[in-house]
This record gives structure tokens, sequence and C-alpha cells, in this order.
């Protein structure tokens, strides 16, 4: 099993999403455009739901409850869709239609999105389930991980330093010793290298920045969009998962 009989993050939106999808692979749910993840109020982790309330709520004995509500919800529920639901309406796109109308909105202005998308860190479990592949994706699948909890936080401090990291983990899959050699002769096309270029030029001298500077008598701290390499990271991670399904 994909959880490896560990506690589901429920603060993850990619780990309830995939965990949907083992429910409809055992017919446990239905694709429906009905069904959706939406972040809950308390506790803030993400609920899977029926809009229509028709779906049955089943205890999920895979999520840690805290039966004081000290760190974790009391209980925490999956959905089981009736088997001849009346209101069934089939989604084109399951993963889409689950996340449609999942938003993480800080002070009305800004809507965060994950950082690292979750059908890529998906595709990232899959290969790694398969177990034919050098390389162990567990601790680049961690990075993802935190990725997206640091920025749904706006901890951007360590979306830099995490980003920084994946940078200094990932060259062996290219064959590297390190990204700077992988940026300058590793033979992919333009529109690739100058994504891997900005990355480390850019997003490594930020992060830099960022963990060796000494206390001084004033500094201003980073925000969103000073962290955000969202596009160029899904860049190099699409060609991880390329290389490693080869």
């Amino acid at each position: 099993m994909y959880f490896n009989n560990r506690h589901l993050d429920i603060w993850s939106r990619s780990e309830v999403t995939y965990y949907l999808e083992i429910l409809l692979k055992k017919g446990d749910i239905k694709d429906c455009q009905h069904l959706k993840i939406e972040k809950g109020e308390y506790f803030h982790a993400f609920y899977a739901k029926c809009k229509l309330q028709w779906a049955r709520r089943i205890p999920a004995y895979n999520v840690h409850t805290d039966p004081s509500a000290g760190g974790a919800p009391s209980s925490y529920f999956w959905p089981e869709c009736p088997k001849d639901c009346q209101h069934y309406s089939k989604s084109e796109s399951f993963i889409h239609s689950l996340n449609s109308e999942v938003e993480e909105i800080y002070n009305n202005k800004y809507t965060y999105e994950d950082y690292v998308n979750f059908s890529r860190i998906q595709e990232l479990n899959d290969l790694k389930q398969k177990g034919n592949i050098q390389f162990d994706l567990t601790k680049l699948i961690e990075m993802c991980e935190e990725l997206n909890k640091c920025w749904s936080k706006e901890c951007f401090m360590a979306v830099a330093m995490l980003v920084r990291s994946m940078l200094d983990h990932v060259p062996p899959i290219f064959n590297k010793k390190n990204f700077k050699e992988m940026s300058n002769n590793y033979k992919f096309p333009r529109s690739f290298k100058d994504s891997m270029d900005h990355l480390q030029k850019s997003s490594r001298k930020i992060a830099d920045s960022h963990l060796h500077t000494m206390i001084r008598k004033k500094e201003v701290l980073p925000n969103a969009t000073q962290v955000d390499f969202k596009n160029d990271l899904d860049h190099l991670l699409g060609e991880i998962v390329r290389i490693l399904k080869t």
C-alpha cells in the first residue's frame, strides 16, 4: 500500500487526493463531480465531502486523530458513495474536479496554490511504488510535501531553503555531481536550460542570502514573490519523472 502503514497526512492535499484515487479504484467512491476536497476551518485539514451530502461517512483508521483535539481533529472520515446514486455525475477529470473548489486565501488578497503541483507528487509516488528505479525518491517526495506545507503557511524562508536543498539533492539522477554542473552540461532543450539556470543563479542566491547572512540591526523578510520558483521547479521535476520512466 502507498502509505506503508503510516498515518495519512490530512494537511497534505496531494496525499488526500492520492488516497481518494485508491478509494475510487476500490469502488468505495465514484468519479463524481459532486465530490470535493475542502479545507476545514478546524485544524485547517483537508476533507473529502459530497457537496450534495449523499455519501456516507466512514471512519478513517489511517488518519491520526486526537480525542482531546489538542494536535489533530478528534475524528476524521472518508466518503462512501451509494452504489446506485441518483445524483452521480461523472467528472471529466477526477483529480481536477476534486480540487477545483479548494482555495487557501490569506488576508483576502492572495490565493495560494500548492508550490509543487499535487499531480507531480503523485507521479513521483507512482514511480516509487513501482520499485524498479535506481534512486529512492522518499526524501525528494518529502521535500515536495514540506514545500507545500511551508508555502501554505507563509513560511517563505523555509520555502527558499527547501528549494535549495532540492537542487543539491537531485543531480545524481542526471548523472552529475552538483546542480551547477547539471545546468551547464546536461543535454536538454534551450527552454529547459533557461529554467535550470534560473534555479541555479536566482533561487540559490536568494536561499543563500537567508541561510548565511549574520544578524543585522535591520532586516527584511522574504515574501511570496521573492521565493516563487514554482514553474522552474515543476520543469525540473517533470524532467526527473521523464528520465525515471525510461
